[in-house]
């Protein structure tokens, strides 16, 4: 099934997607035929996808993740994944760059997430593109502090192709993760990785940077979410 079929259009309407359901169906159950003909049904299908397909066969996937074997995944695995915005940005725009105060958080952040979080196994950052490198730049401290390299393969509206990855990459089934984004999409990303709606703003204001979300999955069931101030 061709991944980048997950993939939603770049929307600065509601990020949850219609459809976003009150609770999560049961896990374990297996995909029938037409789940497999919905792959290109959009973001209703990719919330279902992650509810349903608690354990399926190995499946060839193609297009962003290159030609692999998706292993099994299983929906009792515990893992946190924190969700942050880039550091502040300059005043003067277009600017690729973080603003002296961005560098600074960058800066902080690196000693503040292990201290507070433990070590990180995953860095996420969305792709430098051409109006902006922040996410990249927020992260870099973190990462070589800590010696782990960013992935910073998917662009900041491929959150349908992330969120898959990170739910259901069996290397990260039981870590800590840090993905660092751009705010605009931020909430349509919370809405892939089955945040409920009320945990997380629908739209994140363009003044905050301070903010981070903790979200801790176990036994199959939505995230909880906290959410975190940065104390700097």
């Amino acid at each position: 099934m061709p991944v980048h079929h997950l993939r939603s259009q770049h929307d600065r309407g509601p990020a949850w997607p219609d459809g976003h359901p009150s609770r999560p169906p049961q896990p374990r159950r297996r995909a029938s035929p037409e789940f497999t003909r919905r792959a290109a049904s959009g973001p209703s299908f990719a919330l279902s996808y992650r509810h349903s397909f608690a354990k399926v066969g190995s499946t060839r996937l193609h297009g962003h993740y290159g030609t692999t074997r998706r292993t099994r995944y299983d929906a009792d695995m515990p893992k946190a994944i924190l969700l942050l915005r880039h550091g502040e940005e300059p005043g003067v725009q277009p600017d690729l760059d973080l603003s002296g105060a961005g560098r600074k958080r960058a800066k902080r952040l690196a000693k503040f997430i292990p201290a507070a979080f433990g070590k990180p196994a995953a860095i996420f950052a969305a792709a430098p593109s051409p109006l902006s490198v922040r996410c990249f730049l927020t992260m870099r401290p973190l990462a070589a502090s800590l010696r782990v390299a960013i992935d910073g393969s998917f662009k900041s509206d491929e959150y349908a192709p992330l969120a898959f990855k990170l739910l259901g990459d069996p290397i990260l089934r039981t870590e800590l993760i840090v993905v660092c984004w751009t705010h605009h999409e931020l909430p349509s990303l919370a809405a892939y990785l089955n945040v409920n709606q009320k945990d997380f703003p629908t739209r994140w204001a363009d003044e905050v940077f301070d903010q981070l979300y903790v979200l801790t999955y176990k036994s199959g069931t939505r995230p909880r979410v906290k959410a975190v101030t940065q104390p700097f």
